[in-house]
């Protein structure tokens, strides 16, 4: 999969007002994103989305607008503007090693851009600590750039760094999944099915960062299961 940023100049013929009728803001976001919330777009590109955000979260919410490009954030201010949603919509310029950013939202919108980035794993890693674990990130790709293998590829390195999948969303020529950070990713790095045959191995490999390892050991037979059921719970929730 190649990892190329479109131009800005290109985005004219896909970010204008004729998409909506193949991607409609409100019915695509609107099950997660509401009046009051910080949320953060990445990738934005022109603000087709970010300016429907901006309408979604109303006048008490913030849509944090990112994007590599100054060209689009300039177009995307005018639009802004236009629209009358100015006063609620911040534009940050990201480099391509860092997104800059250390704010925490409550939804992070990543739409065809992710097949964009070279280092998809860092990318995920950077969001991680930006979203608190109430809140989603909702991925959708470009069928005609992603391939079904690709974008496995994709959520198969969300997963490896703390994040995972708990639903999906009709996109039109697109593939979309909706994703939380794993309450439990910091405990094991369970995060497949294949894993299952190594329950026992990943448990046992925390018993020195796992505080049930750590106390004294308790003198009664029920007390010493109950301390070793604690200790395994977690490697178990991970993989619900």
């Amino acid at each position: 999969m190649k990892h190329l940023v479109c131009p800005w100049p290109l985005a004219y013929l896909f970010d204008n007002p004729l998409r909506r009728l193949l991607h409609n803001p409100e019915k695509i976001l609107g099950a997660y994103v509401h009046p009051g919330m910080t949320v953060l777009d990445v990738g934005c590109g022109m603000g087709f989305f970010s300016l429907a955000l901006a309408r979604l979260v109303g006048k008490e919410g913030v849509v944090i607008s990112v994007d590599l490009q100054q060209e689009m954030l300039q177009v995307l201010k005018k639009r802004a503007i236009r629209a009358g949603v100015a006063d609620r919509l911040q534009t940050h310029q990201s480099s391509p090693e860092d997104l800059g950013l250390t704010a925490r939202v409550d939804f992070i919108l990543a739409f065809w851009m992710v097949h964009e980035v070279p280092d998809r794993a860092k990318l995920f890693r950077q969001l991680k600590p930006l979203l608190p674990k109430p809140g989603h990130l909702l991925i959708a790709e470009p069928k005609i750039h992603v391939s079904a293998e690709d974008f496995q590829e994709t959520l198969d390195l969300a997963a490896d760094e703390g994040w995972r999948q708990v639903g999906s969303v009709r996109v039109r020529f697109s593939r979309a999944a909706v994703l939380r950070v794993s309450p439990y990713s910091l405990w094991a790095p369970v995060k497949r099915p294949a894993d299952w045959l190594n329950l026992r191995n990943v448990w046992w490999s925390q018993r020195e960062s796992n505080p049930c390892f750590r106390r004294e050991r308790p003198t009664s037979w029920a007390a010493r299961r109950w301390d070793r059921l604690k200790g395994f719970l977690p490697t178990f929730l991970n993989l619900l």
